[in-house]
Formats: structure tokens, sequence, C-alpha cells
């Protein structure tokens, strides 16, 4: 058995996809996934300043668009393998104010399978969030499944392995601690090894 972190965003909840459908309506933008060769792509690719990105995610929180945001393929079933022999915490960066939105995103799609969720943030405008190598060393977490580099260097600075699921914007990072998956099977097979 083993303690496993998982982030949310793009790693169970396909947040981008969701997000650009959303943006692309709203602010009548033409982009899509292949398009986001960064993760603050809003600020260093699109030229937006943080406070508008800032009032643009708080929108899509509040959206029909993110309630209705489809798991990431494969995640579902990964899951439902992985939570009958690990005890699995979810450690997020959305803000927790949308914590009631999440939880009913999370019991639609998976249930109340997971130990636990961890937000990291309070609020999507204090920019202030907690430290995820810290949260995984509290919970004694042994794996983390992320999506975002910066997040995976934090989390391997605690001696902490990282399963990193591929996406555009961590394409060319590598790190002695850091294992790309490049979907949910190649992540169980990673967790089957001991």
């Amino acid at each position: 058995m083993k303690t496993i972190g998982v982030d949310l965003d793009d790693v169970l909840l396909n947040f981008n996809d969701a997000f650009i459908e959303f943006h692309n309506l709203k602010y009548g933008s033409s982009y899509n996934r292949s398009d986001l060769t960064t993760f603050h792509y809003m600020k260093n690719q699109w030229g937006i300043d943080i406070q508008e990105s800032l009032k643009r995610l708080d929108d899509f929180y509040r959206s029909e668009h993110h309630i209705k945001s489809l798991p990431v393929d494969g995640s579902v079933d990964a899951m439902t393998e992985l939570l009958k022999n690990n005890v699995i915490h979810i450690v997020t960066a959305s803000p927790e104010e949308f914590k009631e939105n999440i939880l009913a995103w999370l019991n639609v799609h998976f249930g109340d399978k997971f130990k636990n969720i961890h937000f990291i943030r309070k609020t999507i405008f204090d920019g202030k969030a907690k430290n995820k190598r810290d949260i995984c060393k509290e919970l004694n977490i042994e794996v983390f499944i992320d999506d975002a580099i910066h997040n995976a260097e934090d989390i391997i600075s605690g001696n902490i392995p990282v399963i990193l699921l591929d996406t555009p914007w961590n394409q060319g990072y590598e790190g002695s601690l850091i294992t790309r998956a490049y979907s949910w099977a190649d992540v169980t097979e990673v967790l089957k090894k001991p």
C-alpha cells in the first residue's frame, strides 16, 4: 500500500480543455490545447496581465464550463484501480472558495473515493499558496502525480518522486526523481513498481 498524492487540474479534471472552450466563447479567441506551451500561458503567451487573468479564471470557476468539465482520459479507471490498495490524497492549487463545486464535480465522476482534498490556495485573488512539498511531507506522501513543472520541482526538492503527466506545457523537462507518463495507463504501471 502506498500513500499517493494527486493534483486535480489536468491530472483528474480536464481543466485546460474546458477553460479554452470557455475562453474562446467568451472572449472570441481561437486557442487550443497544443498552443499552451507554458504553464502560465495567459501571461506568458496571451499577454494578459495577472489581474485580468485572475478575473477570467474566477469567471471560469463560476461557469457551467467548469462544472461540466470532463475527467482526464483514463483517470476514472486508474483511480478505481489504485484506490483498492492505496491511500490517495488530492493536493490542489484550485482556490478553496470553489470547494463545494469541486467536491460536487469529484462526486459525480469519482464518487466519494478520496481520503481527502487539500487546497493550498485560499482564494483565486490572494495569490498566496501553501507549499505542495510541505503538504506532501505532512501527509507522508510517497509519490505525487502532477502536470506542472514548478510543482514537480517543489515536490522533488523534498525527496518525493513525481510522476509528470505529459502535457504541452511541461515538455523538455527531466529530473532524477521525475518519471514522465504519457497516459494514466503509464501512471498505473509506474506505481506498480516497488
